[in-house]
Order: C-alpha cells, then structure tokens, then sequence
C-alpha cells in the first residue's frame, strides 16, 4: 500500500488521506471514510444487490460502515440491514406505502407496519384476511390475475410481484432471491 509520511492512498477515488481517515481492509485494499460511507450508502440505499458491501469478494464489516455514517442516517441503515438480512421479508400491503415490516412488528402472522399501521398477512403477503382464510383472499387473486395478464413473476420467495421492464431473466427479488423471470424456477435451476 503506497503511503507517504502520515498520509495513504485510497485505492478507490486515489486521494491522498491522513492515515486516521483511511481503512484498510483484509484484502488489503485501503478506503477513505468518504468512499466507505459510499459504498454503503449505494448498498443500502440505491442498489441493495450490491449488499453487503464487499471488497475482493469479501463482505465489508458492517460496523466499519455504520460507525462512518452520519448520525441522522444510521437508523434508516440499521432498517435496511435487517430488511436484507431477513430470509423472509414483509412488507407493508399497502401499495403507496411498501416499507419493511420488522420481525418485532409481526404477531400471530399479522404485521403492523410503523408508518401507515396496515396490517399485512406474514404468509401471503397481502392485507390482513381478519375472519377469512389467506387463500381466499379476493385482493391476492385479482392480483395474481393481473399478474398473469401482464406478465408479471411472482418471487416464490417472499411472494412480491415483479415486473421486468428491460434488461436479461436473471432477477433479484429486493428480498435478495435470485429466479428466472420466464419461469420463476431459482436462478440457474431451470433450462431457460
């Protein structure tokens, strides 16, 4: 790593930084603390496939970022963290709304979202059934209609509708699950 006196190279925008402000990571790759707030803001934020962050394909400590963020951010990160990290996300039914349902908001399979207080089922992933079965859910069906109409996939993971617009069949569900588009199968699993 090229260092002069009690400065060091970022490896990534190539500023020269005072050694307190620079990180160097098990690679050993070195970051200033503004590239390693970017890196994990971008993951977090703008494109959550790149989650966690990772250098050399090794994930990036998640304390290392967090402790660089600003203050007034941290808690929507901390969110996000454990949104990604979940293995089966909620979110809220209600489509103006569409945040994270946290595990802590979620009894009995009914989860209560934080900032509208729809009640979404944990199973189907649509609004609260109250007295009916989740099946039976007339919202869930005309979805799946309209799904099927237009072509949509259903993530067989989480159940979230998902649109292709452009691009290849390889998708990434934002509950981190990878499938095919054309036939839903996991990702590298089907013939497509």
């Amino acid at each position: 790593q090229k260092s002069r006196g009690e400065e060091i190279k970022c490896n990534v925008c190539f500023e020269w930084v005072p050694i307190e402000n620079a990180h160097t990571l098990g690679c050993p790759h070195t970051y200033c603390s503004a590239c390693l707030v970017d890196l994990f803001e971008s993951a977090a934020f703008v494109d959550t496939s790149l989650f966690p962050p990772r250098c050399c394909g090794n994930p990036i400590p998640l304390d290392l970022g967090r402790n660089l963020l600003p203050k007034k951010i941290i808690k929507d990160f901390d969110l996000k963290v454990e949104e990604l990290s979940s293995t089966n996300p909620t979110f809220c039914s209600n489509f103006d709304c569409g945040k994270f349902i946290r595990e802590a908001e979620i009894k009995h399979n009914i989860g209560v979202c934080i900032f509208c207080e729809t009640r979404t089922c944990e199973v189907c992933k649509g609004k609260e059934h109250e007295q009916e079965l989740c099946p039976q859910d007339q919202e869930t069906i005309t979805l799946k209609e309209e799904a099927k109409r237009a072509k949509w996939q259903e993530c067989s993971n989480c159940k979230n509708m998902v649109e292709l617009s452009e691009g290849c069949f390889h998708m990434t569900c934002r509950c981190r699950y990878q499938f095919c588009y054309l036939c839903g199968l996991q990702w590298k699993t089907c013939t497509c």
